[in-house]
Order: structure tokens, then sequence, then C-alpha cells
């Protein structure tokens, strides 16, 4: 999931996921370079982690995931 989740926001995965699952919560960390973006072209540690959003009438939750740089640089201040 993480490799597919990068991978939809233009991510070149760098390294091998590497994640804690504890029943159905996952984090998963991995270096990743964007190709577009305030961080086009810098290599970074991504996180991703398990989104549950619950519904409705006893129905099981829907799952997706959400990836973000871990510490990333400060970005350039417009002048």
């Amino acid at each position: 999931m993480t490799r597919y989740s990068l991978s939809g926001e233009h991510m070149e995965i760098l390294s091998t996921p590497e994640c804690l699952v504890i029943s159905s919560q996952w984090t998963c960390t991995a270096q990743a370079r964007s190709d577009w973006g305030p961080y086009a072209g810098q290599t970074l540690t991504y996180r991703c982690t398990v989104i549950n959003t619950e519904r409705p009438f006893g129905q099981p939750p829907l799952q997706g995931s959400h990836c973000e740089p871990v510490d990333p640089p400060p970005l350039a201040t417009a002048g």
C-alpha cells in the first residue's frame, strides 16, 4: 500500500518500505523523491499511515492511506 500511495503522488521510491503493523493499523516509512511540488528533486523520508473512515449503519469503515514527508526541510519564502 505504501508503494501504491507514493507512486500515485509522482514519487520515485528509493528504498524498501519499513512497516509497523498492529492489528488493522499500519505505519510505513520509505525514502522517495518527487518529480513535482515544493520538494521536487529532493530525497526525503515519507511516512504513510492507514486512515479509517467510519460509515453509518454498522457498515465496515473504509480504509485509505495518507503519506507525508518526515521532518522536511523548510520551504523558501517568496519575497
